[in-house]
C-alpha cells in the first residue's frame, strides 16, 4: 500500500526538521494512513535506518511511547457519550486530588470557566483531568479499545495521570485512531499488504478476500463534534496563536492535536487528519534521552504540516 511519493515527502520533512532543531533531538517517525480503508501510505520508522547512533533500525512508529496531550480527544469522546458537548463548561481552577495530586496547566495559569471546545483546543490539563475523573477508567479504556489503541506501560496505572498520556501507545495505533474520526467514526484496521502473488503469478493472499473488518465504533455525531473542535483555529488561538504550524498552507483546515510529555520531556507528537488522510508524527530520541525545549507544536508539527500538505497535493480530488 505504500505510496513512494508520500514516503519520500515524509522522509524529507523529517530530515529538514531535525536539521532545523539541531542537537538534543535525533529521531522522528511518521505514519500516513488513508482513513477509508486503512491503507498505510507512508511509514518512516526513524530518521536514518543506517545510523546506529540514533538506534536507526528501531522502528519508532511501532515502539510504545507516552503520547502526552494527544490522548486527550479520547477522554472527551468518552464524555460526549455521557451527554457532554463542545459547549459543556469546565472550571479551570486550582484543584487537589487524593494523594496530594495537584495538576497544572502547561502555561502555569488558570483560565476560569471554559467550554470544552476551548479546554481541548488549548490543551488545558486541569479540565482534561476533571473530564477523566468524570468518565472514569473503564469508560475511557472502552473508548480507546474501540479505536484500536493498545495501552502499554504499567497495567495497574488507571489513575488521573492517564488523562495526560501516562500510558504508552504506538504512533501507528494513534494515527489509525485519529483516522477513525476522519472516517465518521468507522474503524478500519490499518494494513500494508494488499495482496501476495507467488512466482507463477498465482494470488496466495488478498486482503479483500479476508474482509476489511470495518466497524462503526462511535456515533458519527461525536466524530463530527471532535473534528469540529480539532479543526477550529480560533479555539486553540490562546495557546498556539493564529498561525501555528498546525495550519495547512492551502485547502480546508485539518483537525489536529499536539502532545508533549514532561518531567522531563521525552516525546513530542502531532497527529491530525482530513477526510482523505491521517498523519501522525513523533519526535524524540530512541534511547529515551530528554528533549528539553521541544514541544509537539515546535518539534513535530512542522513535519506534520509538510507531510500532510505534500501528500494532500497528490491525493486530493
Amino acid at each position: 500500500t505504500l505510496d513512494p511519493r508520500i514516503q519520500d515527502i515524509a522522509q524529507d520533512a523529517v530530515n529538514r526538521q531535525l536539521a532545523a532543531l539541531g542537537g538534543g533531538v535525533s529521531n522522528a517517525a511518521v505514519v500516513a494512513i488513508r482513513p477509508q480503508d486503512g491503507a498505510i501510505l507512508a511509514i518512516v520508522g526513524s530518521a536514518d535506518f543506517n545510523n546506529p547512533e540514533i538506534d536507526g533500525q528501531v522502528n519508532m512508529a511501532l515502539s510504545p511511547r507516552q503520547p502526552g496531550s494527544s490522548i486527550k480527544p479520547f477522554t472527551y469522546l468518552a464524555a460526549f457519550e455521557t451527554g457532554w458537548t463542545p459547549a459543556t463548561i469546565i472550571w479551570d481552577v486550582p484543584v487537589t486530588y487524593p494523594g496530594n495530586y495537584v495538576p497544572r496547566n502547561f502555561d502555569g495559569q488558570f483560565h476560569g470557566p471554559q467550554a470544552v471546545r476551548y479546554t481541548l483546543g488549548n490543551s488545558y490539563n486541569i479540565p482534561a483531568i476533571k473530564t477523566y475523573a468524570h468518565v472514569g477508567w473503564e469508560r475511557f479504556f472502552n473508548v480507546t479499545q474501540r479505536f484500536g489503541l493498545t495501552l502499554y506501560g504499567d497495567q495497574n496505572n488507571t489513575g488521573l495521570s492517564v488523562a495526560l498520556g501516562a500510558r504508552e501507545v504506538t504512533l501507528l495505533d494513534m494515527t489509525s485512531a485519529y483516522g477513525v474520526l476522519a472516517n465518521n467514526g468507522v474503524r478500519v484496521p490499518p494494513f500494508a499488504v494488499e495482496r501476495v502473488i507467488d512466482h507463477e503469478g498465482n494470488e496466495v493472499y488478498s486482503r479483500s478476500s479476508e474482509g476489511v473488518g470495518a466497524v462503526q465504533v462511535i456515533e458519527p455525531v461525536y466524530a463530527y463534534l471532535m473534528s469540529s473542535i480539532l479543526s477550529d483555529a480560533n479555539a486553540r488561538a490562546a495557546e498556539f496563536g493564529l498561525n501555528p504550524p498546525l495550519n495547512l498552507p492551502d485547502g480546508p483546515p485539518a483537525a489536529v492535536k499536539t502532545g508533549t510529555t514532561s518531567d522531563p520531556p521525552r516525546d513530542a507528537w502531532t497527529v491530525g487528519y482530513t477526510p482523505q488522510l491521517a498523519v501522525g508524527v513523533w519526535v524524540g530520541n530512541a534511547d529515551n534521552q530528554p528533549i528539553y525545549g521541544i514541544t509537539g507544536a515546535r518539534g513535530a508539527a512542522p513535519i506534520w504540516r509538510d507531510a500532510m500538505a505534500g501528500a494532500m497535493s497528490l491525493i486530493s480530488p
